[in-house]
């Protein structure tokens, strides 16, 4: 079923930040239908923070050396 189209016009930014977030199997308006959906899936902005596994995980080992030092220190 065609729905229509209409023509918008955005800012530079606000293109980047669309594109930014679309997959490449999703057309532009796949991608704004996906991301003004009111039943947010939290899994849908998963990865959208590059680095973030990789910061938890160094923390998690500093965490791991900082609580074996304080073993260390009580024995």
């Amino acid at each position: 079923m065609y729905m229509g189209s209409k023509n918008i016009t955005v800012t530079e930014d606000v293109y980047e930040r669309v594109k930014a977030h679309k997959r490449p199997d999703e057309s532009f308006s796949d991608t704004l239908r996906r991301l003004t959906r009111g039943d947010r899936d939290p899994l849908d902005t998963a990865g959208n923070w590059p680095g973030v596994a990789e910061a938890a995980e160094a923390s998690r080992r500093r965490l791991g050396r900082d609580l074996g030092d304080r073993g260390r220190k009580g024995e």
